[in-house]
């Protein structure tokens, strides 16, 4: 492997051999067709749900680094038994903290390996114990590869066309060749894709295994036309969620599988081919950032500009805030500076150190500065870590500026006007120093290696994330859960569940009078906006498919495997997701005049049929209901010679008349829909008015 070991096991005695498809056209040109790979969560997927790391005794250990990497992990490549080398379990560290919030990575890439491999027994009878949990903690820790990272990250810039393609053409070959990030501004999730439906041409509904969901057919939907996506989260029925994730191209990434069992060591020394910085910070606030030569990014501004990439994890959640925000980062360049003004842990995967801050309590504090081979520190209650192959340093100081050469660790360590240095070589190879007494103290008879974080008890997260039942409830051992899972309707969908994005751009459209017409009237409307009722609209049936497989066991111990040719059918299975409506009371008010008039609901300028809800004059719509979809707005035209020409008034910028010498001013006022502030009791108000100047009297 030219001198370097790379990463061939996520799953002791599993090799993964995966058909992996290329990346989407530059065109972003549709090609996608339905397609199902086989997989079906109540069988290949866990039957317990997402757990954090307090749910299990298990840790990220050594064992686990040795089955990941091999004995580079291990003090003189000695792994029976393995001693970590600091490095090596200050990445272990990392690991194990970021697992406190869930393994939703791990149960993903787990799933999809053993569905590939064809794997027994089933993983949906396995327990969450021993070996099954340290496969799903290897699978969670490959996100932290800076391989890994690169190949999410290219994926985080494609197009949602690209993205719907590349699934298509893998799930064709039967395999699952990717794990499905989703990020919204409060949190991130990972979900495994297996099967995709076109209900109609613009709309792209993905089948995911969701491990928060055991057995549930959950979905991602894809609405091509008006280019984002939805995803229940933490709703029981997804078909019904009030707090559904919505974003766009941007917030949806896929990772490839070969990049987690192709990955070079990061924290091996020379070996570690490392080109990128990873970073997971965890904190009580967003007010953290980082500063590089291109710009400053923070979480509660992002920009590419700095150079960083950055993605939520594990925080998904129904709240608008999360108590404790965390970040999977990484930048271009090994120039930057760390702030951290609240109580946070950062983690700085560098490969040739693996340094760890934590800052308790809020202060304006001076960032930790970086740069390729040296730290500096500047704020004494600022706690630094550093572990680079077997040395490791602890370090409190008023000012320190720590250098990193391959066999030692040098630090500068001051307080008051006294400077001391103090050398971390193998004579002593663990070293705390620490100026809190006024002067600089330093221990050597100290033990920093292992895998277990301190963390405190503000970043502790709640063993539960909101909006979710306990994980013991969605369990299918649990017999009320499974009847529910059982008892779930499956229906098509046919448009995305929630729409929570609104369209506030408005256009004109100016009908003039015939020739002939010597009337000019203007007309003013007024309407309130409020909540609704939903109901669902549309169906479609998906078709039973057969699949033919081949099924190949590999034998860890004899290197030998076993191959038979299956048919499997592919019992039809469809969700929906209804479209919701809102019934609306037409108020028609007004004097001078007795106009034709016409109504109608639509999302976009002119796409409607003014048919649809019509009336003649205002005796006969006033107090009419008509029902909209809660996305759309109704609209209404007027006309002054019973049916011979109209002026529109529901979308509009700009003015509008009937003879092109009267307008009446553009607004929002002149739409009724929940998108539009001012309606209130369902009730949408037109007032007509013989000309403008009545409508301004009145």
């Amino acid at each position: 492997m030219t001198g370097q070991r790379m990463l061939r096991r996520v799953v002791a005695g599993i090799v993964l051999a995966l058909a992996i498809t290329a990346c989407g056209s530059a065109a972003s040109t549709l090609t996608a067709v339905a397609a199902d790979s086989g997989l079906v969560p109540k069988d290949n997927g866990f039957s317990f749900a997402n757990f954090p790391a307090t749910a299990t005794p298990e840790q990220f250990n050594s064992d686990d680094l040795v089955t990941m990497f091999g004995p580079s992990a291990c003090t003189g490549g000695t792994t029976s038994p393995c001693n970590l080398t600091q490095q090596a379990a200050a990445w272990a560290r990392m690991v194990n903290e970021a697992r406190s919030s869930g393994h939703c990575e791990g149960l993903a890439v787990q799933s999809a390996a053993r569905f590939q491999t064809k794997a027994t027994p089933a993983t949906v009878t396995l327990t969450n114990t021993g070996d099954v949990t340290h496969g799903i903690m290897r699978a969670f820790a490959t996100q932290f590869l800076p391989e890994v990272q690169k190949q999410t990250n290219a994926w985080d810039h494609k197009s949602l066309v690209d993205i719907v393609n590349a699934l298509s053409e893998a799930f064709k070959a039967g395999t699952t060749p990717y794990t499905m990030g989703l990020y919204t501004p409060t949190g991130g999730h990972a979900v495994l894709p297996y099967a995709l439906q076109f209900p109609s041409k613009t709309l792209a509904v993905i089948k995911v295994y969701d491990s928060n969901w055991p057995g549930m057919e959950r979905y991602v939907v894809i609405d091509l036309k008006a280019k984002d996506w939805y995803f229940s989260f933490s709703g029981s029925n997804p078909q019904k969620d009030d707090c559904a994730w919505t974003g766009k191209a941007g917030d949806i990434d896929l990772t490839p599988m070969d990049a987690r069992t192709s990955a070079t060591c990061p924290f091996c020394g020379d070996k570690a081919q490392v080109t990128k910085n990873v970073l997971l910070i965890r904190s009580t606030s967003l007010n953290w950032s980082i500063t590089t030569k291109q710009g400053t990014f923070t979480p509660k501004a992002p920009t590419d500009k700095a150079g960083v990439d950055s993605h939520a994890i594990r925080t998904g959640t129904c709240s608008k805030e999360v108590r404790i925000p965390e970040f999977v980062l990484s930048t271009d360049t090994t120039d930057f500076q760390l702030s951290l003004p609240d109580t946070s842990s950062a983690y700085v995967s560098t490969g040739k150190a693996v340094v760890h801050i934590s800052t308790n309590g809020s202060k304006n504090r001076k960032p930790v500065v970086f740069h390729q081979n040296a730290i500096q520190v500047s704020d004494s209650d600022t706690k630094v870590d550093v572990a680079a192959g077997n040395l490791a340093a602890n370090v409190s100081a008023d000012l320190a500026n720590i250098t990193i050469d391959p066999t030692q660790i040098s630090i500068d360590a001051s307080v008051g006007n006294s400077t001391q240095n103090i050398v971390v070589n193998d004579a002593q190879p663990q070293v705390v120093v620490d100026t809190s007494g006024g002067s600089v103290q330093t221990t050597t008879n100290v033990s920093l290696n292992s895998v277990a974080p301190t963390v405190v008890t503000e970043l502790v997260p709640d063993p539960v994330k909101p909006g979710l039942t306990p994980v013991d409830q969605r369990d299918l051992a649990n017999i009320a859960y499974a009847t529910e899972v059982k008892d779930m309707p499956i229906t098509p969908v046919t448009a995305p569940p929630m729409t929570t994005t609104t369209t506030t751009s408005t256009t004109t459209t100016t009908i003039k009078a015939s020739k002939n017409s010597t009337t000019t009237t203007s007309v003013q409307a007024v309407v309130n906006n409020g909540g609704g009722s939903q109901s669902a609209d549309g169906t479609t049936t998906t078709t039973a498919v057969s699949v033919n497989t081949t099924s190949t066991t590999v034998h860890a111990s004899t290197s030998t495997s076993t191959s038979t040719s299956t048919t499997t059918t592919v019992a039809p299975t469809t969700t929906t997701a209804p479209v919701q409506m809102v019934t609306l009371k037409i108020i028609v008010r007004g004097t001078g005049w007795t106009p034709g008039l016409q109504f109608a609901a639509t999302t976009y300028s002119w796409d409607q049929r003014y048919d649809e809800y019509s009336c003649s004059s205002i005796a006969t719509c006033n107090n009419k209901t008509v029902s909209i979809p809660l996305d759309s707005y109704l609209q209404m035209r007027a006309s002054t010679d019973q049916g011979q020409s109209y002026v529109s008034f529901g979308a509009g910028s700009g003015g509008s008349s009937l003879s092109g010498t009267v307008t009446y001013p553009s607004s929002d006022s002149r739409r009724c829909g929940a998108n539009y502030a001012g309606w209130a009791n369902n009730t949408c108000e037109f007032y007509m008015f013989k000309d403008f100047n009545t409508y301004l009297q009145g």
